[in-house]
This record gives structure tokens, C-alpha cells and sequence, in this order.
């Protein structure tokens, strides 16, 4: 099929996209100077101390994004997009580290679900689910990744 004379050139759809992704990096500006300002809030708070993350706010926001997605836009491209920006935004407002056994770290499956999952967090891995748990006594803030049927709920 050859193009009418009204048709858009390969041309001028690049540079429809150029635009749209222009306007996309002015949003996660605009983006993470709201989370700049959350941080600022919870250190007043005093919650920003106990952890920057907060699952079931993520969790909100994701099924609110999925229910007035567009058509053409994957869930699962959707969801990956929403978990690197809500991981940048958790970073930004504090460090937070996620803490492996090693036997996570060494399973390719529970490796790559983390990944997805915390995207850019920084990793930990530990001989064993009891030192992961040890170091959070330290670190109340951070995270662990533990299987159910490791030693981790023994000291508990």
C-alpha cells in the first residue's frame, strides 16, 4: 500500500515520538520533585526513620494504572515501567538495601523476581536466612527475601 499524499512521513511519526518522549521526561521531572517533597514530609514525620517504602500505596497506585491503561499499552509493560520509577522514587527519599541468603541469590528464578521487583535497590546477600534477619535488627528499614522454608522464623 503506498502512501496518500495526506499520509505522515516515517519523518514526521519519529518526531511525534521525539515529542512524546519529550513530554514523558518533563513528567518524571515533575514526578520526582513530588517525591523530593514526600521525603521532605516524612522526615518531619518522623516516618521516613522506619522505611521510605509503603506496599500498599504501590500496590494503589499500580491497580489504579492498570484500570485506566489504554488499550494498546501491555499490563506487564505497564507494571515494569511503574516499578523502575516507584523504586527510583523510594530511593530518592532514603537508601534502602534488600538482604538475600545466599540460596535467593543463587536461584535464578527467585534472583529475577526480586530484580523485577526492586529494580535498582542495592542487594545484600548473606550465608543464610538467619543472618539476613540478623541484619535487619540493624537496619529496620531495609528489606529481606527469604524463603518460607528456611530458618528465618525459628528466632521469631
Amino acid at each position: 500500500m503506498n502512501a496518500g499524499p495526506q499520509d505522515p512521513s516515517l519523518d514526521d511519526i519519529r518526531r511525534e515520538i521525539d515529542a512524546i518522549d519529550t513530554g514523558l521526561l518533563d513528567l518524571l521531572g515533575q514526578r520526582f520533585r513530588a517525591s523530593a517533597k514526600v521525603r521532605s514530609v516524612k522526615a518531619v514525620e518522623g516516618s521516613l526513620a522506619i522505611s521510605p517504602i509503603r506496599p500498599a500505596r504501590e500496590a494503589m497506585i499500580l491497580r489504579h494504572l492498570v484500570a485506566r491503561r489504554p488499550p494498546e499499552v501491555p499490563v506487564d509493560t505497564l507494571v515494569r515501567l511503574w516499578r523502575v520509577i516507584l523504586t527510583s522514587s523510594t530511593l530518592a527519599q532514603a537508601a534502602v538495601t534488600v538482604h538475600l541468603p545466599s540460596a535467593v541469590n543463587e536461584n535464578p528464578q527467585l534472583r529475577a523476581a526480586v530484580n523485577a521487583h526492586f529494580c535498582a535497590t542495592p542487594v545484600a546477600v548473606h550465608a543464610d536466612a538467619a543472618a539476613v534477619i540478623a541484619r535487619l535488627e540493624a537496619r529496620r528499614g531495609d528489606i529481606a527475601v527469604v524463603t518460607p522454608r528456611s530458618s528465618w522464623a525459628a528466632p521469631l
